[in-house]
């Protein structure tokens, strides 16, 4: 087998801990590391680093890592980006109406932004 990578394949299948890919009916080992790196002797090296789940986890924004902590941080980011979107039409409609109370508009946004995300759990 060469080292060379294969330009028609994302991933190794022996860099993923999986069978041929793309995975039909198969199931990815999503505990083994995200950024798999090979060594000389074609080998996949022990590396400690986020898992394919983790990796995930963070990239769609869905606190489902299986790490607390990272889990966590993920439903934060998730509250500050939803505050974030609905304080934009609060700040223009407090500006046109010439009555910007900063302090209780960044409120409002966070309360949007709670309802929202209990909205999103309660699917």
């Amino acid at each position: 087998m060469s080292n060379q990578p294969n330009p028609n394949v994302f991933f190794r299948s022996e860099d993923m801990g999986i069978g041929n890919f793309p995975i039909k009916g198969g199931t990815i080992n999503d505990k083994g590391p995200a950024f798999p790196r090979t060594g000389a002797d074609g080998h996949t090296s022990p590396q400690s680093g986020m898992t394919l789940r983790q990796y995930a986890a963070i990239r769609l924004r869905v606190p489902d890592s299986e790490t607390d902590w990272l889990d966590d941080m993920i439903r934060k980011s998730n509250r500050d980006h939803f505050a974030a979107a609905a304080l934009q039409p609060l700040v223009t409609s407090a500006i046109e109406l010439d009555h910007v109370k900063w302090d209780a508009t960044a409120q409002h946004a966070y309360l949007i932004a709670d309802a929202l995300l209990k909205a999103r759990e309660a699917k």
